[in-house]
């Protein structure tokens, strides 16, 4: 799921609804402690931080901004602090 909704070549990418269902899937993944640990071994915060530097669609960025909130909560960073760009 995660290589499909980061796709760079606009002809492959998933259209916005698509990527925005796909985010939520990976975001009820990540609700899961072991779901979290295998997102963070494969770089998903990461991921999906460039995504949302490049995304244009505003419901898929919401989505995204719900997902590094998670993120965010989970790797214990106190509030105004970005531990995804720090890593």
């Amino acid at each position: 799921m995660v290589s499909v909704v980061s796709r760079e070549d606009d002809e492959s990418k998933p259209l916005g609804s698509t990527t925005k269902e796909l985010l939520e899937g990976i975001l009820c993944f990540a609700t899961d402690e072991d779901g979290m640990a295998h997102l963070w071994k494969l770089n998903v915060p990461q991921i999906f931080q460039k995504l949302y530097e490049r995304e244009t669609d505003a419901e898929v960025c919401a989505v995204l901004e719900r997902c590094a909130d998670v993120f965010i909560q989970e790797s214990g960073a106190q509030e105004g602090e970005s531990p995804i760009e720090e890593l």
